[in-house]
């Protein structure tokens, strides 16, 4: 029975968070996520004062602290200033380098008391708490609020009283939550004769390939490619044992593809298994950033739409437990284009182990491939629409 679990879906959930209150009251509440879809940690601040609240990052005392504090103006609107703390006296407007990491929300009305929120990157998280969240170190931070407004509530700059109430807190921060991989997908058609998957893995720097065929014999794609002449060429098979045998290959013109070696060989790297698909013939390879557009004759940009041919058969190679092995004519063949994504960086957290999980995916696009049939066959050619799913980044 074959089996295509797509393995690049998205979590459920990309929000994990924690949260503190000072009191039973709330008279101080803070809640802290880690959201994958914007690459930033947020910060929401509440508070039952009628006056301001505020909270400093990443250090358990008024010295050299950022510190965001908040209040209501005239017109009930929220306002958002990011200070700074050199010692015990009042916050400093803050330098605009670290405004620019603390970015606040548009104001919004605030019914009572104080609310607010506003995020930093994960990109600058570790500067402005001195410490990179990882789900498991504290991280140190104070709070303060009073009734007494400031005494220009209009303004973000103005002077503001001395706090009534102050302390300190830890929250153990989550880790940078891993966005899924930008991937798409092709099948051959309805009964999934062929599915080739391909996501850019920030973990190994790489592009991920997975092919998997409910046939019997061998199944192949060609990179980058709408012909089989010098096109580099990835075959693969079950050996006697049931075991994955893959061939990178090339053919001269239009005959049996032959065992390549040298940089080709160097540049597509096979992977012992890739879970989540299986089939009769199931295997997987790798290409590097750096040799992508070696490979394929053009770089993945998430735009432009790339060449592959795809070819396979109930006929074993003759040697099969051999890479090397002889293989037969396909039985059948054709080609399909695919809009690769860019290359995953790591700040972006695609990673290969991320790519295996569970979940409902972000985008669908359909891929339009034709099919061709065997030329040794009545010449007959059919439209086979797949779906290409592509996971948000």
């Amino acid at each position: 029975m074959f089996i295509w679990l797509l393995p690049f879906v998205l979590a459920a959930s990309a929000i994990a968070s924690v949260s503190f209150c000072a009191d039973d009251s709330k008279s101080l509440c803070v809640d802290v996520s880690a959201d994958a879809a914007t690459s930033k940690y947020i910060f929401n601040v509440t508070s039952t004062a009628t006056g301001w609240a505020g909270v400093g990052l990443g250090k358990p005392s008024m010295t050299d602290v950022p510190v965001v504090i908040g209040w209501s103006d005239s017109k009930g609107n929220s306002m958002q200033s990011t200070r700074y703390s050199p010692g015990h006296g009042p916050p400093q407007v803050a330098p605009k380098e670290l405004v620019s990491m603390i970015k606040a929300d548009a104001p919004s009305r605030v019914a009572e008391g104080v609310a607010f929120s506003f995020g930093v990157s994960f990109s600058d998280i570790a500067t402005v708490l001195g410490v990179m969240p990882d789900g498991n170190t504290p991280v140190d931070f104070i709070y303060a609020h009073t009734d007494k407004l400031p005494t220009q509530r209009d303004s973000l700059n103005s002077p503001i009283s001395f706090h009534s109430e102050r302390d300190m807190f830890q929250l153990v921060l989550p880790s940078m939550p891993q966005a899924a991989p930008a991937s798409v997908t092709f099948c051959s058609d309805q009964s999934q004769s062929l599915c080739a998957l391909v996501f850019a893995d920030a973990a190994s720097s790489s592009y991920i390939f997975a092919v998997a065929s409910t046939h019997t014999g061998w199944a192949g794609i060609g990179l980058g490619t709408k012909t089989m002449v010098k096109a580099p060429l990835v075959v693969g098979w079950a050996d006697s044992k049931g075991n994955a045998v893959q061939s990178t290959r090339m053919a001269g013109g239009y005959g049996m593809p032959v065992p390549v070696t040298g940089s080709l060989t160097n540049q597509i790297h096979p992977l012992d298994a890739y879970p989540g698909i299986s089939g009769a013939i199931s295997f997987a390879f790798q290409i590097s950033y750096t040799d992508i557009q070696s490979v394929l004759g053009v770089m993945p940009d998430g735009r432009t739409a790339i060449d592959f041919i795809y070819g396979y058969t109930d006929k074993p190679p003759t040697t099969r437990d051999s890479s090397d092995s002889a293989i037969s004519f396909h039985s059948e063949k054709g080609l399909f284009s695919l809009v690769l994504p860019a290359p995953a960086s790591r700040a972006a957290g695609a990673t290969m182990s991320n790519a295996r999980g569970a979940g409902e995916s972000a985008t669908t696009a359909t891929v339009s491939a034709q099919q061709t049939s065997n030329p040794t066959k009545n010449s007959s050619t059919s439209q086979a629409s797949s779906v290409a799913t592509s996971a948000a980044s």
